[in-house]
Order: structure tokens, then C-alpha cells, then sequence
């Protein structure tokens, strides 16, 4: 939960933070002594919470915590690029200093003193500088806006103040002049060092004197491998996200979510279900509490046998028929009836039946969920899928009938519900507005809050690392391309 605190002028946050922390642990411990029968690791867990308090001049936003080590990271390769870049040019201009050397015993033949070849190498140099700046400040304008627009979505919008900041202006000027004077003063100090009678009979210099540079190329080279070597972890590690195994068919799959202003009866949502099945080019549809992927979650402690396991197990509600459209392997029992409800029944998966029953065959064993009446029957094991986050591992995870009985015995009412559209056609999208029509024509009482496909919410959760592994890629390229250059 989050609140926003306004102090008033004058007030610091220390104090006001250590208050609410005291009523909040306060708050806790009583609350703890309704948790009778819970596990003592949950307790434990409950009342390690606490208040955070800090400044929001940004806002609250998720992104800043999400993406501060990616972009520290990032910035390690931008660094590396940035070196290679800089020793690559003060290579150069060192290289050039040999080809000018005639040039500066000319100078110094003339009555310039070596302070003065300093200065106007490094007035070269910062001439250079402040043009790559230039077109840096240029190039930023546009990839700036495009960065952002590649960590957003539809239905995940990202809105970020993109207005000049002085602070980052200050940095540039401050990296300008620091990369300035680092790699231009030796070119410099090399130039100024020319020894006129032997420029003017067209000695060259010794090789002393110019084995120094080598030292620039292994910087480069040495620098270029390790920008190499962590984008490949970059890339290698987006590849690895999103071509992995999530346990069903995101292909083809459309996800209607639904909500009405009221609850709704049973029947409302099964006629939707059942509307959608006859738009062409459906295949079949299925009802679920939310869809796979979406972040969303029901935890709760089961019991076997009386005995409560330390660990949570997940929970999702989903209709008769639903695996068969995720297909998800039945690899034992059968699937909900149409006619089961939620409370006396339940699918699980793999890691559900491994954790709580061992080698043993769950089909047919029974269950409870703390704080609920009542055992619940196992009917069938399935696979592995992925439930909330393409990051975690498979989870204890058990599904129950999406109808669920009130304390009348009739069928409770729904308030909100995902329809889970499996396609036959490629482009999933296309029959997106004909699901809304059939929808607003059959159901008008319900409203669509989101229509998109289970792989955009798939692709969703990876933005972070897509951005990653696109800069990195675009790094890997030009860390080569610089340190070739310099060689």
C-alpha cells in the first residue's frame, strides 16, 4: 500500500517516519493475534514489514526501482565504449603528432614555446570534443524519446518528463572537459617535445619514443572483449526469456478481460463464453479468474492431513475446458465438469503434487486450505505452467472450478472475469474488434477493460531485458567498429 504524506514546512521526514513505524508495528502486532493456526514462518514474515518513508519529486513509479541496476550495468558498457572511444582518438592524434612534426619545429624555430604547442593541441582537442558533444546532444533528442517508447506498451503506458535537465547537461560539460584534458594532454605534451634539428633533417622518432602507443591499442582491444563478453550475457540472457518453455501454447491466444459495474450471475459470463465461441475464426473459449502471466496471485497455506506446510500454494480460477484451450498437459485424472464448483474440487500441477505428496499419485487425495470449511478432492495433476512472472520458477500452483457456491447454495455472483479466446487464424489481433462487437451486441452490462494477446503480456514482462540486450547490441557493434579503428 502507498500514501502520500504531505509535511508540513519545516518538518523532517526522520521523525514523522519513526511514528508511523511505531503505530504501524502497533497495528501488526494486534492484527497477528487473529492469525491463530498460522504457520510461524508467516508470522515471522508478517511482522518483518515496515514503513518506508521517502521523498516522490519523481513520482512512484515502479521503473525507477526496476531499472536501476540494469542501467548501472549499462552504464559500465557506455563507460568502456566512451574509454575506447577517447584512447582510439588520443591514438590518432598522437599518430598525427609524427606526420606534423616538421610543423612544430617550424613553430619552435619561430619562437613558440612549448606551453604554447600545448595549448593549441588542446584547443584541438577540445574543438573535437565539443563537435562530438554536439552530436551526441543531437543524437539524444532523438534516441531519448525512442528508448522510452521501446519500455512501453498499450496497455502498460510509461510516462516520463523528458525536459532538459541541468543536471545532466552539467555531467556532459564536466565528461567533455575531463575526457578532454585526459587523452588530449599526452598528444599534447608528445607534440610539444619535437626537437627541431632533427624534425627539420627529417628524422623520424625513435622507437622508444613511440612504443607508448602500443599501450593504447591493448587498452583498446582488452576494452573492447569486455564489452563484447557482457553484452553476449545481455543478449544470451533476453534469447534464453523468451524461447524458454512456460508449460502452454501462447500462440494464437486472445485475452478478453471483462468487469461489470455490478455482479453478475454465472450465466451471464457462461453466454459470453459462449457468444464468443460462434465469431469466426474462434476455436474455443475459457474462463478464467485472470490470465496466466498477468501478475496477478491468490496465495494460501494447505493443510494435508490437519498438518499446515510453511509454504504458500498458489491458486487460480478457471472453467471446465480451460487446459484444453491453454493446452496444458493433463498427465493424470480428468478436467472439471461443467456442473463442479470451486470448494469441493481442484486440478494441480507437478510441483503442487511433488510438494505436498512426494512420488505419490495425487489424483484422489485431499486437501484443505486454512481458514476455509472443508477438503478438497484432487481430480486431476498437470503440468508446469508459468503463473505469474516469466522470471520465477514453477510454483506449488492448484486451479478450482471458477463457479463457486454462496451460504444459500445457489451459484455466487462474478464481478470481474478473463475470456480466454484460442484462435485459428495467424493474425490473432484481427478479430479483435469482432469479439467486441459480438460482446456490446449479447452483453451489453459488461464492459471490456482490456483486449490484447497472451503474447504481448509475455513480451510485457521482458521489456526490461529487451531494452538491455537492444543497447547492448548496439554497443557490441560499435566497441569493434571504434577499437578497429584505433587499431
Amino acid at each position: 500500500i502507498r500514501i502520500l504524506v504531505a509535511l508540513k514546512p519545516g518538518v523532517s521526514a526522520e521523525p514523522v517516519q519513526e511514528q508511523l513505524r511505531a503505530v504501524f508495528d502497533t497495528l501488526q502486532r494486534e492484527r497477528v493475534k487473529e492469525f491463530s493456526g498460522r504457520p510461524r514462518q508467516f508470522i515471522e514474515r508478517f511482522l518483518s514489514w515496515r514503513v518506508s518513508l521517502r521523498h516522490a519529486p519523481a513520482g512512484i513509479s515502479d521503473i525507477q526501482s526496476d531499472y536501476r541496476l540494469p542501467l548501472l550495468a549499462l552504464s559500465v558498457l557506455l563507460g568502456l565504449v566512451l574509454l575506447i572511444a577517447c584512447v582510439n582518438e588520443a591514438n590518432q592524434m598522437s599518430a598525427q603528432s609524427a606526420s606534423r612534426a616538421a610543423e612544430m619545429a617550424l613553430r619552435v624555430s619561430l619562437g613558440a614555446d612549448r606551453g604554447r604547442l600545448v595549448r593549441m593541441v588542446l584547443a584541438e582537442s577540445a574543438t573535437v570534443g565539443a563537435l562530438a558533444s554536439a552530436f551526441g546532444l543531437l543524437f539524444s533528442l532523438w534516441a531519448t524519446p525512442f528508448l522510452v517508447s521501446r519500455i512501453q506498451t498499450e496497455n502498460f503506458p510509461v510516462r516520463i518528463s523528458l525536459e532538459p535537465d541541468w543536471t545532466v547537461a552539467f555531467f556532459g560539460i564536466v565528461i567533455t572537459v575531463a575526457v578532454t584534458l585526459m587523452f588530449g594532454l599526452i598528444p599534447a605534451i608528445r607534440t610539444s617535445e619535437v626537437s627541431p634539428l632533427g624534425a627539420l633533417k627529417g628524422n623520424s622518432q625513435p622507437l622508444k619514443r613511440r612504443r607508448w602507443m602500443l599501450l593504447p591499442i591493448g587498452i583498446q582491444a582488452a576494452f573492447c572483449f569486455v564489452v563484447l563478453f557482457h553484452a553476449g550475457l545481455l543478449v544470451i540472457t533476453f534469447e534464453k526469456l523468451t524461447h524458454q518453455s512456460l508449460g502452454f501454447s501462447p500462440s494464437g491466444l486472445l485475452l478478453v478481460d471483462l468487469s461489470a459495474q455490478h455482479a453478475q450471475e454465472p450465466a451471464v459470463w457462461d453466454e459470453a463464453a459462449d457468444a464468443l465461441r460462434s465469431v469466426p475464426g474462434v476455436v474455443d473459449v475459457a474462463q478464467a479468474g485472470w490470465p496466466l502471466l498477468g501478475g496477478n496471485t491468490e496465495n494460501s497455506f494447505i493443510a494435508i492431513n490437519d498438518e499446515v506446510s510453511p509454504e504458500e500454494a498458489s491458486m487460480l480460477s478457471v472453467s471446465s475446458g480451460w487446459i484444453r484451450v491453454m493446452k496444458i498437459p493433463l498427465l493424470a485424472g480428468r478436467d472439471f465438469r461443467a456442473d463442479e464448483t470451486s470448494g469441493s474440487v481442484a486440478l494441480v500441477n507437478q510441483t503442487f503434487a511433488k510438494e505436498y505428496f512426494g512420488s505419490q499419485d495425487p489424483v484422489g487425495k485431499r486437501f484443505a486450505i486454512q481458514g476455509r470449511a472443508g477438503s478438497i478432492q484432487i481430480l486431476g495433476m498437470l503440468g508446469n505452467a508459468r503463473y505469474q512472472n516469466v522470471r520465477e520458477g514453477a510454483r506449488p500452483l492448484f486451479y478450482v472450478p471458477i463457479h463457486e457456491r454462496d451460504a444459500k447454495g445457489g451459484l455466487a455472483p462474478l464481478q470481474e472475469e478473463t475470456l480466454i479466446v484460442r484462435t485459428g487464424v495467424r493474425d490473432a489481433p484481427a478479430i479483435s474488434e469482432m469479439l467486441r462487437k459480438t460482446l456490446m451486441k449479447t452483453q451489453p452490462e459488461l464492459r471490456i477493460t482490456s483486449l490484447r494477446t497472451q503474447q504481448e503480456l509475455i513480451d510485457s514482462q521482458t521489456v526490461r531485458e529487451r531494452l538491455l540486450a537492444m543497447l547492448a547490441a548496439f554497443f557490441a557493434i560499435v566497441a569493434p567498429l571504434l577499437a578497429g579503428m584505433g587499431l
